[in-house]
């Protein structure tokens, strides 16, 4: 875009005329300048500084509130946890050292038991059973057989009176010392402490057993009585167990009747007839008196009284086993009481032919299917 230019002329004034109008002019710009002196004005400073006072309150923070104390919550119990199942077994590498070969049986003595070669006249259990009634005939009953009762073995009780000398087949005096395991607490082991003496003056023995769990005594049983041709020959037979109340069976050997502190009626009682503490004793004296009766397949015959009754043990002979004990293995002869019939528990015993046929291993079953079973640790004897 482009731009115009013009000129303008202006006309020429008279000397006189400009002279009036520059005049003119300071005339004018002398009263302005004047009029703005007057009115500007410049204000004055002061030679000495004036003080000045300030109020200021101090405000104090308030402190914090202490802290409430907190609340107290009752631990929880743990719950128990289930124990961890056993890692499993490691498999046998081909190239595993094979393991030692079995050692041949010992019949090397078992180590003693500490403190019980003395042989002293040991007391029976220092507990007080309730009385029990005297014998009357009016409560005897005879315990009906059941259907399914196993055939029972011959009479070997009338065989050993023929023989006599029961007394001459047992120690006179013995401590044998047990470990016990138990299904129902397998972490737990404990210790069964069996006792054992003759008078051989006054033809009467007495024994006790004693079980502990920790020191905590489990059960308590002694059986005394006399020692006749037949073999032993039990009269007072007492059982304490745990917490509960003492029972006890008394056999009467001139009348032939047993009585019990829990029950009423009474049972005859024949001559061989045992408690559940002295058979194992007879048992002893009848492995070495009728060495035949323990042949394999037979089967060995008695009664035995408990706390409540009476029943019968048919062993049946099962034969030579090979035992490991803590002397080493012992070979041993198996009988075994079947849970058949009108048998509640089953009875496993393991005899050792080469000291005195001793049960160096029980084992009880109950009908529940509880296990209860004790190996021989120790053993101390004379006579």
């Amino acid at each position: 875009m482009g731009f115009a230019t013009a000129t303008v002329t202006r006309p020429h004034l008279g000397l006189g005329r400009a002279t009036l109008l520059i005049a003119a002019s300071l005339v004018l710009h002398a009263f302005v300048l004047s009029m703005m002196r007057d009115q500007l004005v410049i204000p004055a400073f002061d030679t000495e500084p004036k003080e000045r006072t300030i109020d200021a309150a101090l405000i104090a923070e308030a402190p914090p509130a202490p802290p409430s104390p907190p609340k107290r919550v009752a631990p929880r119990r743990p719950r128990p946890r289930p124990a961890p199942p056993p890692p499993p077994a490691a498999p046998v590498e081909p190239n595993a050292a094979a393991e030692p070969a079995p050692q041949p049986p010992s019949d090397a003595p078992l180590p003693e038991a500490p403190g019980e070669s003395e042989g002293q006249l040991m007391l029976p259990a220092n507990i007080a059973p309730p009385p029990t009634p005297a014998p009357d005939p009016a409560r005897v009953e005879a315990k009906p057989v059941e259907p399914q009762a196993p055939a029972q073995g011959p009479d070997i009780a009338a065989e050993m009176s023929e023989l006599g000398g029961a007394s001459d087949a047992l120690p006179a005096s013995g401590s044998y010392v047990y470990k016990l395991h138990d299904s129902r607490y397998s972490a737990v082991t404990g210790t069964v402490k069996l006792e054992w003496r003759i008078d051989t003056e006054k033809q009467r023995y007495e024994t006790r057993m004693r079980g502990t769990v920790f020191g905590i005594p489990l059960l308590d049983i002694s059986s005394i009585g006399a020692i006749r041709r037949f073999g032993l020959a039990p009269e007072r037979y007492v059982q304490k167990t745990g917490t509960r109340a003492p029972l006890a069976a008394n056999l009467d050997w001139n009348q032939h009747v047993v009585t019990f502190s829990s029950r009423d009626f009474q049972r005859p009682a024949r001559e061989g007839m045992q408690d559940r503490l002295s058979f194992q004793f007879q048992l002893m004296a009848l492995g070495q008196l009728v060495p035949n009766a323990f042949q394999t397949g037979a089967i060995v015959s008695m009664d035995v009284a408990g706390p409540g009754d009476v029943e019968t043990y048919n062993f049946l002979v099962i034969g030579p086993e090979t035992v490991e004990t803590e002397a080493g293995p012992i070979e041993t002869i198996k009988l075994d009481r079947p849970k058949e019939g009108p048998a509640e528990n089953r009875i496993e015993v393991w005899l050792a032919p080469s000291r005195r046929f001793l049960p160096v291993r029980l084992r009880f079953t109950d009908r529940r299917g509880n296990v209860t079973e004790s190996l021989l640790e120790s053993a101390d004897e004379s006579g």
